[in-house]
């Protein structure tokens, strides 16, 4: 089979001898037509034969980076600065320091107001039935002749599954000025709230707010005086958990309740403190308990406010950075509960 050459050699001719010239010119034919290399490190640029344009501020980047490098220069970039651990770099970008300035609102003469907080989803799973899934005390007995309050037995390994994003947490913190009329007192002030309560709910999708901490307070150099719901002074340390149950029947007592506090606050020699806490409070505000059916809650029926007091010295630890501390503390409350025993 012969191949038609003719046309195809028509057209492209012309487009080899441009090729073929092309060649030529890149190739030399001689050994005289090698140049020599030049024993110069400077940049020499190739001789401009027809104007041209001013080189752009990349081309002559270009041009003296290829410089340096033709005079052997040292083209290391300088290694860029981090943040110390101690946290001694001034100009240091923090993710945190940014976020609280944004959520941060500045009110003049009267202080500023911070909003904070946190989502959070719990998944919890377990093998056997609890008392409550999502604030879980203890473990129901799986004894055939334990029943739940409503009177159903219990099965054995009845596990359940929960999903829930009560622990989601908003918080506002009000630091304001001080206050001339009331012998420069620094006021402050925080409200705080989750969506955490054993409240029965129809829905996960229908949580109810709870407040979880809500006071104002006055402070004069080492005296404070705090009026609001805050944690109690009996037990300063909260248990870090995963649940919300903060190991109460396990030997945690304290919680948070109205109160009416004060603070004495004195520093002594070689960073020591001695801390001094009294507070009271509303009976029962806790357990919440009417044994005798009145309608009024058992710690109010009394008369008398709850007390609470605790006298703490804490020393610096200086391989933690923090303190240690030992207290002492008391809590004194009255109930009264009228039953009547009716004889047949």
């Amino acid at each position: 089979m012969q191949w038609p050459l003719s046309p195809m050699w028509s057209r492209f001719k012309f487009l080899l001898l441009p090729v073929i010239l092309t060649f030529g010119s890149i190739y030399p034919t001689s050994a005289h037509d090698f140049v020599q290399p030049s024993t110069s490190t400077a940049w020499t640029p190739l001789p401009v034969t027809s104007p041209v344009a001013e080189p752009t501020a990349r081309e002559r980047e270009v041009r003296r980076i290829v410089e340096e490098v033709l005079a052997g220069r040292d083209m290391q970039s300088p290694m860029p600065t981090f943040s110390e651990p101690n946290g001694q770099c001034e100009d240091c970008f923090s993710l945190s320091d940014f976020v609280s300035q944004k959520l941060t609102v500045n009110l003049g003469g009267a202080g500023s107001l911070k909003l904070y907080g946190y989502g959070r989803g719990d998944l919890i799973l377990t093998t056997s039935r609890l008392n409550n899934a999502v604030v879980p005390f203890y473990a129901l007995s799986e004894d055939p002749r334990s029943l739940t309050p409503a009177g159903v037995p219990i099965r054995e390994n009845d596990g359940e599954f929960n999903t829930n994003v009560r622990l989601t947490r908003v918080g506002l913190d009000y630091d304001g000025p001080h206050a001339e009329h009331l012998s420069n007192a620094k006021l402050d002030a925080k409200i705080e709230i989750d969506f955490e309560t054993l409240i029965r709910i129809t829905s996960e999708s229908r949580a109810v707010p709870r407040i979880r901490l809500a006071y104002a307070k006055m402070t004069w150099d080492e005296l404070s005086i705090l009026a609001g719901q805050d944690w109690d002074i009996i037990s300063p340390l909260l248990p870090m958990i995963n649940d919300d149950s903060l190991m109460w029947f396990a030997g945690n007592l304290g919680d948070r309740r109205p109160m009416l506090r004060t603070t004495w606050n004195h520093e002594l020699s070689g960073g020591d403190w001695l801390k001094i806490d009294s507070e009271i409070s509303s009976g029962g505000a806790i357990d919440g308990k009417d044994l005798d059916g009145n309608g009024i809650k058992d710690g109010e029926d009394s008369g008398y406010p709850a007390f609470q007091g605790r006298i703490g010295y804490s020393i610096p630890n200086y391989a933690c950075e923090q303190s240690a501390e030992i207290g002492a503390w008391g809590f004194a409350s009255e109930v009264l509960s009228k039953l009547v025993f009716l004889k047949s």
